[in-house]
């Protein structure tokens, strides 16, 4: 994994990690339902743990799927324009967004390190 949210941060940072704040894209952290049954479902099929990667290819075909047969979106301009319109799509990686310039935009992810342990900190309101 080449990101912070890595085993390796628990186990060479040891208890200087605790109290580190961690911005992800993505945890299997969170708790919602969706959440866990991708989770389950892909350390079933992959027999390995899901990364951002994972998580973020898995919001892309989600989103494209609602796009195309939600949206009625055919052509590659009908979607370019159903993206940059595009308000709370409940994705992985949190609710995403389209802005004019074409950026999707989505909630922030933080974890922390606690007893030796990634733990997700709820946003603040």
């Amino acid at each position: 994994n080449v990101l912070w949210h890595d085993p390796a941060l628990l186990r060479d940072g040891g208890s200087y990690a605790n109290g580190a704040i961690i911005l992800a894209g993505w945890s299997p952290l969170a708790d919602t339902a969706p959440n866990q049954q991708f989770v389950s479902e892909y350390r079933g099929t992959m027999g390995r743990e899901p990364d951002v990667f994972s998580a973020f290819a898995y919001d892309a075909l989600r989103l494209s799927r609602h796009l195309v047969i939600t949206g009625h979106k055919r052509t590659p301009s009908q979607c370019r324009d159903g993206l940059m319109t595009l308000i709370g799509f409940d994705g992985l990686t949190g609710v995403i967004a389209g802005k004019r310039s074409g950026e999707l935009v989505h909630q922030a992810t933080w974890i922390t390190v606690s007893d030796g342990a990634f733990k997700l900190l709820e946003p603040l309101q």
